[in-house]
């Protein structure tokens, strides 16, 4: 079955995203700066004056990968950083744990949810 026909067939996302928190991280080895995160759903509560995000008590934890990590090739960086021009002291960067973001649900080829954050990935250093 290739991937069209896989995805025609496979059972709708319940929610289509999320507001979550990054609660870890880790390198997916053998790839140049492309992340596994591990996220939980949050919630804003409700004082108006300053809206905070909150875990949800008993939510649980995702599986999710970086959508702007996908572009990381050879030439380039997240959505076209051409990594030469990158000074030698800056390089992207992991999403750090505890930054909130929101994540879009899907499901890899087995049918498993995952979700794809729509943050792009930070290229941090310091100037020469």
């Amino acid at each position: 079955m290739d991937v069209a026909e896989h995805s025609r067939n496979k059972p709708p996302v319940v929610n289509p995203w999320i507001l979550a928190k990054i609660v870890d991280a880790t390198l997916i080895t053998g790839e140049d700066k492309r992340y596994n995160y591990d996220i939980k759903e949050v919630y804003l509560n409700n004082e108006a004056a300053f809206r905070r995000a909150v875990l949800k008590t008993n939510g649980a934890i995702y599986k999710a990968i970086s959508i702007s990590e996908l572009s990381n090739l050879d030439v380039y960086y997240s959505y076209g950083v051409q990594k030469s021009t990158i000074p030698s002291t800056f390089a992207a960067v992991v999403i750090p744990v505890g930054t909130i973001v929101i994540a879009m649900a899907t499901k890899d080829i087995a049918g498993k949810l995952l979700y794809i954050i729509t943050n792009t990935q930070a290229i941090d250093g310091e100037c020469p």
